[in-house]
């Protein structure tokens, strides 16, 4: 390059070429980068295309031009790259995916262990109530007693149990109208004759009933107790009609010797319960015996016969 001369013959200085002052370009560059890629990966929450976009809020560069995407994979083509870990996806499981609620299907599995773990203690505080309900009759406080006891033994408090128990339908009803007693009775003699049908023999008394009345969550005493009172049950009479009225012709007799005495140990001379000696009375009265004779023998002989046997009683022999 040729510089021009200046009048006198003296040549021109050429121009101080010196360096542009320096600037933060490439610092600015190197942090918006930063902050790009600080962005990437953040989903707007309603977009419909989860993949790549970016908050609108957020500075963007320019579109990628058609060249710029050299090296970007089709979605439906075959050469693509590894499918993204579970983290990439920051929790989210494609829709259509095979492998859909993985995370559900592992809590449903939790609750449904759960349940399991509290029917096994339901039952097993069942079964350990059976046991002492073969051993004998117990009042509402000793009962309270044992279940506390076997809650303890279970590792659970007892209320829990009965929370457990009404959460699974397993509570039993205080009461029961008249209609739901019926459709439960018709249920049980229901279960019980298919029961029967399918071979199912009693292994001890009443295990049969027994299984039913569980099955419908009622004791199968308060189901034969409902059957008695729809009269499903014939009462079965140990002592024929003729000998309950040999039988209550002697009691009077005893009662007209002797007016103190109580009917327990009238009972005791007949050999019979005091229920059976109430019901009794009840249906036999006084005036259906005649006065001189009983069974054959004169009134005389038989009081005798009254007489040695309370004394008996009374001196603890009987």
């Amino acid at each position: 390059m040729k510089y021009s001369e200046k009048a006198g013959g003296t040549k021109a200085k050429p121009p101080n070429l010196k360096m542009p002052a320096p600037t933060n370009f490439g610092q600015n560059v190197h942090h918006q980068i930063d902050r790009q890629n600080t962005q990437i990966g953040q989903i707007e929450p309603n977009s419909t295309d989860q993949l790549g976009q970016i908050d609108p809020k957020t500075e963007q560069n320019p579109p990628l031009t058609e060249s710029d995407h050299s090296g970007q994979i089709e979605p439906n083509s075959s050469d693509q790259n590894p499918p993204l870990t579970e983290s990439d996806h920051s929790g989210q499981i494609e829709p259509n995916s095979t492998d859909q609620n993985a995370h559900l299907t592992e809590s449903d599995h939790s609750d449904y262990a759960e349940d399991e773990q509290k029917r096994n203690i339901i039952d097993k505080f069942q079964a350990m109530k059976d046991e002492f309900k073969q051993k004998g009759k117990f009042s509402a406080k000793e009962w309270n007693q044992i279940e506390e006891k076997i809650a303890k033994h279970l590792k659970v408090n007892r209320s829990k149990i009965y929370e457990w128990k009404k959460e699974f339908g397993l509570s039993r009803k205080a009461f029961y109208a008249e209609e739901e007693r019926k459709h439960l009775v018709e249920k049980f003699n229901e279960m019980k004759a298919e029961l029967t049908q399918a071979g199912l023999k009693n292994s001890y008394s009443n295990q049969i009933d027994e299984i039913v009345a569980k099955e419908l969550g009622i004791s199968f005493v308060t189901i034969y107790k409902w059957k008695s009172e729809l009269g499903q049950i014939e009462p079965k009479h140990k002592h024929p009609h003729s000998k309950q009225m040999e039988l209550m012709k002697r009691y009077y007799e005893i009662k007209d010797q002797i007016p103190k005495i109580i009917d327990k140990d009238i009972a005791k001379i007949l050999k019979i319960g005091s229920a059976t000696l109430v019901r009794w009375k009840r249906q036999f009265k006084r005036q259906q015996f005649h006065p001189n004779s009983v069974d054959g023998h004169s009134v005389e002989e038989n009081a005798a016969a009254n007489v040695q046997e309370i004394e008996n009683i009374t001196s603890g022999s009987i």
